[in-house]
């Protein structure tokens, strides 16, 4: 299905969820740009699943994990998103946000030219707290599984620095940090350590410069 600035492509028994991927589409972009202040560069593709498994099956699956982390929900690989079906609405509109989140990162700190730039060892890493809890942080709210997963962090002892958080929380303190920095400074001040930090080469300056906060 053709979209604005989106084509939305589905496999034998998908077209119902496509549809609605497809009238969705337009107001997640919207959305994800708005807290970036910045629009996505170029065409996206999505590619819906009727489950996830079927993306394992396919060419695509069968190579992501060595291309990129493909772990968990969030679906991207390149600049094809991928969304699944067999559960709720709210879900499939996560994933696909999430999705968009991690693809227009990813060109604010590399360029237009991202996906060779991802593929040079020279090239700038950012912790996954930092890249993943922004993707979290734009495609769901603060609601209870969100705070249910920083409350379980903390009886862990995950609540510590950043830069020591494991894998598996990462999504989530990072989600807390970027809420944070929203809540206190502005909405604003997400996009502009973004931008301080994609000039700094530097994630810690980012935060410096657009909020004044030092990281420890």
């Amino acid at each position: 299905f053709p979209a604005p600035r989106a084509e939305v492509y589905y496999y034998q028994g998908g077209k119902p969820l496509a549809s609605r991927v497809t009238a969705a589409i337009p107001g997640w972009m919207d959305e994800v740009e708005k807290v970036f202040d910045r629009r996505i560069e170029g065409g996206i593709q999505v590619l819906v699943f009727n489950k996830q498994s079927e993306f394992r099956q396919s060419n695509i699956g069968a190579s992501a994990d060595t291309e990129t982390n493909i772990g968990g929900t969030a679906m991207l690989v390149g600049s094809k998103l991928f969304a699944f079906g067999q559960q709720e609405w709210s879900d499939v509109e996560q994933q696909v946000k999430s999705g968009l989140a991690q693809l227009l990162f990813n060109q604010i700190m590399y360029g237009g030219n991202f996906q060779d730039a991802l593929r040079n060892t020279t090239a700038t890493s950012f912790p996954d707290w930092f890249s993943e809890g922004l993707a979290s942080y734009v495609s769901q709210p603060w609601n209870a599984e969100v705070a249910m997963q920083i409350s379980d962090a903390a009886r862990n002892s995950q609540v510590t620095l950043a830069h020591q958080v494991s894998a598996e929380w990462a999504p989530w303190i990072g989600h807390a940090v970027w809420k944070y920095i929203s809540d206190i400074f502005g909405p604003m001040a997400v996009s502009n350590t973004l931008y301080m930090t994609r000039v700094s080469r530097s994630f810690e300056k980012g935060f410096q410069y657009a909020t004044g906060m030092t990281l420890i």
